[in-house]
């Protein structure tokens, strides 16, 4: 199959850095120039992106249902309840979202009273993984990868730090997720397939949770540029360049101080999963 070359739009990107103090455009623009510029196959890995949007917006369906009509996602409110309405069908009909989507929507009509919002998103994390390891190209694959890898593994040395089970966090059953898992109960060692491992333990010592932050985020930054290294003008330079602009926009977002209530209540949050799952396997 031959590659597409997108000369004219990736020579066209402005340079970016992390140190950005405002973005050249708002990532929901950048998404619509894609939609504009990029073959139709092209942009679904772009969707598949935006499929966080998404994730973070059927938990507010389940909560209130409401979502945030100004978020970047691929899926309206009228999506999320054209989908509900689809489980009553009497004739059964083509799911609306996402196979991992359905499965969260169908556990919550199932169960609603023990909903709980935390778990929801964990589920849909893990389903998010799954589905973009089958249905993403080589470098979201990848970067995917890598990027869950570090997720699992702040999250493992996160939540020993906070006396909690690192296994009711971990999701997903790559390669270094596993051997993380085989690690619970007794010391952690390295994983000589995954990179930066002493990199990250050195970051965990910084007392700043922003500051941290910042460092895993120039991590990705870096790995990025070493996978697009050598893709000049295919999808992959694209799909790296909207990975950056979505940093670039989290940090914009959050000054020292809101980044470092963020987080804690990130922390927090996971606690209350923590002991509502004790209390469920209790009960």
């Amino acid at each position: 199959m031959q590659v597409i070359q997108y000369h004219y739009l990736i020579a066209g990107l402005p340079d970016i850095s992390m140190d950005e103090h405002k973005l050249w455009t708002s990532v929901s623009d950048f998404r619509e120039l894609l939609e504009k510029e990029l073959e139709p196959e092209d942009f679904e890995q772009v969707k598949l992106i935006f499929l966080k949007e998404d994730n973070a917006n059927l938990v507010r369906f389940l909560e209130n249902g409401e979502i945030d009509e100004k978020a970047p996602g691929n899926y309206s409110l009228e999506d999320f309840k054209a989908q509900e309405e689809l489980f009553s069908a009497i004739i059964p009909q083509e799911d609306i979202l996402p196979e991992y989507m359905v499965e969260v929507l169908k556990a919550y009509y199932d169960d609603r009273e023990n909903f709980n919002a935390v778990e929801c998103s964990h589920q849909l994390a893990e389903g998010y993984f799954e589905y973009l390891q089958k249905q993403g190209g080589n470098f979201l694959k990848a970067y995917t990868l890598f990027d869950h890898n570090l997720e699992n593994f702040l999250t493992f040395m996160e939540s020993r730090n906070h006396a909690m089970d690192p296994e009711r966090f971990l999701t997903g059953n790559s390669s270094f997720t596993n051997h993380l898992r085989e690690h619970v109960n007794r010391t952690l060692t390295q994983d000589p397939d995954f990179d930066y491992f002493t990199e990250i333990l050195c970051h965990l010592e910084i007392p700043s949770m922003a500051e941290k932050e910042m460092n895993y985020d120039r991590m990705r930054w870096q790995v990025i540029d070493e996978m697009t290294f050598f893709e000049d003008f295919t999808i992959d330079k694209v799909l790296g360049y909207l990975f950056k602009l979505l940093i670039i926009k989290r940090w914009q977002a959050l000054d020292h101080e809101a980044g470092e209530l963020r987080l804690r209540g990130i922390i927090k949050g996971a606690q209350e999963f923590a002991i509502s799952g004790t209390t469920q396997e209790g009960s």
